[in-house]
């Protein structure tokens, strides 16, 4: 995935897209800071970034006043949306889950969201799972 951002990258330079360009050099920023601490970068902690980046581009389009601030960062929201992968529906999480409690003899949320994740890490809202777990689980 970091590989596919720095070509994007290149392509935006090359072509003359200052906003696509600007946001990908951030990011390749993000991913050099993590690495730089340490932290292996691998595609899932990359979407994990990327998903930060978008909750962060909805809270500007929410607060901001001014309509060319908010354009901008709804640009930059579907830029990044762009490498992340589709996520599950609430009606997919909720088969999933009802398969796994399936499994379990004495199913609790702990134990649900754990396997869960281990199946179907980075394919869907934690918080919508937690939710639907509580809702099945009483």
């Amino acid at each position: 995935m970091k590989n596919k951002i720095k070509n994007d990258y290149l392509c935006a330079m090359k072509a003359h897209e200052k906003i696509e360009k600007d946001l990908l050099s951030v990011v390749l920023g993000e991913i050099n800071n993590e690495e730089g601490r340490g932290k292996k970068m691998d595609d899932i902690a990359i979407q994990n970034l990327l998903r930060k980046m978008v909750k962060d581009s909805e809270i500007i389009i929410d607060n901001a006043q001014d309509e060319s601030f908010k354009n901008a960062a709804k640009i930059e929201r579907a830029i990044l949306e762009s490498y992340l992968p589709q996520l599950m529906s609430e009606e997919e999480i909720k088969r999933k889950i009802e398969l796994i409690l399936l499994t379990m003899t004495q199913p609790n949320m702990g134990l649900v969201m754990k396997e869960f994740n281990i199946k179907y890490k980075g394919k869907a809202d934690n918080a919508i799972v937690s939710k639907i777990v509580k809702e099945l689980l009483q």
